[in-house]
């Protein structure tokens, strides 16, 4: 394939307006797995090219547009082929191919935002309980302080109460 892309690159050079060596450059560069670099070339091959090379070319952009899966695009593409040529049966297959591709590919996206919602809702009902238990527990502790603090002045007061009790018994002597 190498070799032939060169060779038609050069052709192309010399006649940039042939449908035929554009469409042949696409091609090959579609097998190669470089599917965005061979849509320039069918697009070229579409503007300059008869019936037969427009409605392979489209075909062909709609198959660039599965591989990447661009299904919108890939649909435009086969609907375009339709066009020009109603009984394409390749197009139609890969009309509908696409579409159903589309339809699966939005139900995955739909339910992966769904989980994604539901996950997110999770996570904050975890954070809302954890910041709830730690709010219990410094509760707990607030209060254990507290009742230490008034055990602590309950003593205090009963040592100076002890205290104002001997001194009075002391002064009643």
């Amino acid at each position: 394939y190498d070799q032939a892309l060169q060779i038609y690159n050069q052709l192309v050079t010399d006649n940039p307006y042939d449908a035929q060596y554009n469409y042949n450059i696409g091609d090959i560069l579609y097998k190669l797995g470089k599917f965005q670099e061979s849509i320039p070339y069918y697009k070229r091959a579409i503007e300059y090219g008869n019936l037969q090379t427009q409605v392979q070319s489209l075909f062909n952009i709609g198959n660039v547009h599965m591989q990447e899966k661009a299904y919108d695009e890939a649909i435009a593409s086969y609907e375009d082929v339709l066009k020009l040529h109603p009984e394409n049966q390749p197009a139609k297959h890969n009309l509908e191919v696409a579409k159903k591709l589309k339809e699966q590919k939005e139900q995955e996206d739909q339910k992966q935002n769904q989980d994604q919602k539901q996950d997110s809702e999770d996570q904050e009902n975890d954070q809302d309980q954890k910041q709830g238990q730690e709010q219990q527990k410094d509760q707990k502790q607030d209060s254990s302080s507290d009742k230490n603090n008034k055990n602590k002045e309950k003593k205090s007061g009963d040592q100076k109460s002890e205290k104002s009790l001997d001194e009075k018994k002391e002064h009643v002597k």
